[in-house]
């Protein structure tokens, strides 16, 4: 898939958006819009978060610099389309001293074949890419498999836009799917657990308020 399929979600994110993020989607959006407080989202991501951790579609930082590593010392490389997300979330973590990648997930990775990551996150990444669930999570899959070791983890969480959701919730969808920001008016529950059953051996998933949280365990046979 060409980078200017991917560009209209990636490019949302500027100084300013970003500079605002954490309240007008982590504290106002999640609480208030798709009835998932931020506190669920990041209990999840603790619950996920390894010592060699690839995060996909940063955003801020935000649950990297709140999540609850097992170490000190945690390897971590971020991938994102986009520049700003990319040195936001580097500043926010810079303890950590993150790797980073300036990279469009729907291509395949500039990675070495022999860096392996334990946990792979993707909050809200999947709702801004465009193209159906059952194309466009098996393309992201094919891209970050092989770099995924054996019984790693795969998790994330993505809002769902099946069935139509009302009031506020309908508006936001309504008018981020128009700009483009998002592209998950199809998006399901049920399409989401079929990629995931599709790919991984263990397959976790929950949905709360409009945002569905999922996690899939990866082995290699």
């Amino acid at each position: 898939m060409l980078q200017s399929d991917a560009i209209a979600g990636s490019a949302f994110y500027t100084r300013t958006a970003l500079f605002i993020y954490d309240y007008s989607v982590l504290w106002f959006s999640n609480r208030f819009v798709w009835q998932c407080p931020t506190p669920h989202l990041l209990t999840f991501y603790n619950q996920h978060l390894t010592d060699r951790h690839l995060d996909i579609g940063v955003g801020t930082g935000y649950f990297l610099g709140h999540g609850m590593f097992p170490s000190s010392k945690p390897q971590i490389t971020l991938i994102d389309l986009n520049r700003n997300s990319l040195s936001t979330a580097a500043k926010r973590i810079a303890r950590y001293s993150p790797a980073m990648c300036l990279a469009n997930i729907l291509e395949p990775l500039p990675l070495a074949l022999d860096q392996q990551f334990t946990s792979m996150g993707m909050g809200y990444l999947l709702h801004c890419l465009p193209r159906p669930m059952g194309e466009k999570f098996p393309q992201v899959l094919q891209h970050i498999l092989p770099f995924l070791a054996n019984d790693g983890v795969v998790f994330g969480a993505t809002i769902l836009g099946s069935p139509r959701p009302t009031g506020l919730a309908a508006t936001f969808m309504r008018t981020y799917n128009q700009k483009r920001i998002f592209s998950n008016i199809d998006d399901s529950y049920e399409g989401l657990e079929e990629v995931l059953r599709n790919h991984f051996y263990t397959v976790s998933l929950s949905q709360i308020g409009h945002v569905g949280l999922f996690a899939g365990w990866h082995k290699r046979v």
